[in-house]
């Protein structure tokens, strides 16, 4: 498995806690029953009350790092009203003590789904693309000539799990007929991003950046890296503590290419929940109640994803009814123990 590929359970009868069981989910779990005490909707309510709150949750955030060994977090929470409070905890490198702030850059993992899922929605909606056609035409026909099943898959299979999609880049191969039902793959990603690019003439950076990121006003983000990003990102730490130097990897990737604070990715769940695309609609079902959707995974009133990036892990969930969400981003391997 290559790196930056998320490792998670293809087994579509998992259980809740197989599919949660991931970056930073123990805290983002732990804070998701209390959000309601965050949301009354009425912004004139939001003073006091809150303010307690925040410091609360402060207290709780660092204690739970402490425990875990996380050197450092990005946190956001999003309120009913619409407020998004966010902050930096702990330090963005062990070796230099720099704190982590709101402006402190993630590697977000595979965060980055869900971003590529809706700039490729913007697709669908120009009528450029068309979700349950056949995205052949947009790959190259030597991967076409090596599988011809690839013949078989829409852009919908791709961006919801279902596409039965595995093998090198280079020589794809399948583990079921295309569309039979829902296995976890970081490869349909890769190959949307190829049909993307050459149905669009846009680089990945650039296609996301004017049709997400943009709009959405995320302006510390971006899929790939930048100077800019290179001199306020986080660096990663083993379990031991210990920061690693960033691995930068030169091709922005629709896999888990993702450079993001908690507030900007909280500003894009917002905006999602707002436009109510289809990409929040259920297009495959199985067991414990679950479901995917085009990018995220959804539960009962909730939307979700997680990010494993190497030593980065992160978490982001929304609740649909409330308008409440959390968002956090850790730059540690022990993040999936939090």
């Amino acid at each position: 498995m290559k790196q930056g590929e998320d490792r998670r359970g293809k087994d579509a009868s998992a259980s809740r806690k197989q599919f949660l069981g991931c970056a930073a989910i123990g805290l983002g779990a732990a804070l998701y029953p209390s959000l309601k005490w965050f949301t009354s909707g009425n912004p004139e309510s939001e003073t006091t009350p809150l303010e307690d709150g925040y410091r609360e949750l402060s207290g709780f955030i660092s204690e739970v790092m402490t425990q875990f060994g996380i050197p450092g977090l990005s946190f956001a929470l999003i309120t009913a009203s619409g407020k998004v409070w966010s902050r930096g905890f702990g330090v963005r490198d062990a070796a230099t003590n720099e704190p982590v702030t709101t402006e402190t850059v993630f590697q977000a993992g595979s965060l980055t789904k869900p971003v590529f899922a809706r700039a490729v929605l913007t697709l669908v909606e120009r009528k450029i693309l068309d979700l349950g056609q056949p995205i052949a035409p947009y790959l190259p026909d030597e991967l076409i000539h090596k599988e011809p099943r690839l013949k078989l898959v829409t852009a919908r299979m791709f961006l919801s799990h279902t596409s039965g999609i595995a093998g090198p880049l280079d020589a794809p191969a399948f583990n079921f007929a295309p569309g039979e039902r829902f296995e976890y793959a970081s490869r349909g990603f890769q190959l949307m991003q190829m049909a993307v690019e050459r149905l669009t003439g846009l680089s990945l950076a650039r296609f996301v950046d004017r049709n997400v990121l943009e709009p959405c006003g995320m302006h510390n983000s971006s899929i790939g890296w930048t100077m800019t990003q290179w001199w306020r990102a986080a660096q990663g730490h083993f379990k031991n503590g210990k920061s690693r130097a960033t691995r930068i990897k030169l091709e922005p990737s629709a896999v888990a290419g993702l450079l993001t604070t908690a507030g900007d990715y909280a500003r894009f769940m917002q905006e999602t929940l707002r436009s109510k695309r289809e990409m929040l609609n259920p297009q495959v079902k199985f067991g414990d109640g679950l479901a995917w959707g085009l990018g995220w995974g959804l539960e009962a009133d909730a939307f979700w994803h997680w990010g494993d990036q190497d030593i980065f892990t992160s978490f982001a969930l929304m609740d649909t009814r409330s308008g409440t969400g959390v968002v956090i981003l850790t730059n540690s391997a022990n993040g999936h123990q939090a």
